[in-house]
């Protein structure tokens, strides 16, 4: 086996992977928002069979708040980062569900995986965070492993052979080039989107990042007009053409934000 280095999103990071595996290009969504460090990609194997999915790019984390899941999770194989640097590997089951099994970098540390809600965040680097995972249910085809088995321990099986090696291998060889992330869009100012005005005062964020926080902040529970994501921020909703208002954690900031 021989082994070939790909470079990604302007050279700013990079894995190592089996030379006659493939990297196929995918869209990337609207929360990529930091773009020189944004790539979206699958890595196929060489009959054809997706792997894993690979995106960077997202805005920075603050902070993570613990999450605890209703049924544990099972964790079936795992590695924590020696750097300690949020780039654990985990294999794990959610809630208890045998049928279906998720192969990942986290920023979660292993042995905390089992009691943390689904799904466990992605890898956290320099500037922002990415996503490095794979899945596999009881209709993926797995070579080397006996169709027979079901659950978990097809799973297990599935730890034993070359292309599981090959591919925790891949993952685990993702790391960050560049010390220090690419300078981002301007920020302040004022900007226009679909539904919404935004005066992004002192927020310290741009446009992008502004809209893609607030359509976050709309997808929490409100309560008496506002809502927050815990460690990154709160917003106080507008009404009607009164301006609400976001506090920005990291910056110490606001921006306001107004019904069109």
């Amino acid at each position: 086996m021989t082994w070939a280095k790909h470079k990604f999103a302007n050279e700013n990071f990079q894995i190592e992977l089996p030379s006659n595996w493939k990297i196929e290009t995918i869209k990337p969504d609207q929360y990529q928002l930091v773009k020189d460090m944004t790539a979206s990609f699958n890595i196929v194997s060489e009959n054809g069979r997706d792997l894993a999915e690979v995106r960077t790019g997202y805005p920075e984390v603050f902070d993570l708040t613990v999450r605890p899941t209703t049924e544990e999770n099972t964790l079936i194989d795992s590695t924590p980062d020696p750097a300690h640097k949020m780039m654990n590997y985990a294999f794990i089951s959610y809630n208890g569900s045998p049928n279906e099994a998720w192969m990942m970098l986290t920023a979660i540390e292993p042995e905390i995986t089992p009691i943390w809600e689904a799904p466990l965040d992605g890898p956290i680097y320099t500037g922002g965070t990415g996503l490095f995972q794979g899945k596999l249910d009881n209709k993926a085809v797995l070579p080397s492993v006996d169709p027979a088995l079901k659950g978990t321990k097809r799973f297990k099986a599935y730890t034993k052979t070359a292309e599981y090696k090959d591919l925790k291998k891949t993952m685990l060889s993702f790391k960050q080039l560049k010390a220090a992330p690419a300078e981002q869009e301007a920020t302040g100012g004022n900007c226009v989107g679909a539904q919404y005005t935004y005066d992004l005062g002192d927020s310290g964020m741009s446009c992008d990042e502004a809209k893609a926080f607030f359509s976050q902040i709309l997808k929490q529970p409100i309560s008496t007009g506002a809502a927050e994501i815990m460690g990154v921020g709160a917003c106080m909703m507008p009404f009607d053409t009164d301006p609400g208002y976001c506090n920005i954690d990291a910056s110490g900031g606001k921006f306001t934000v107004t019904k069109k």
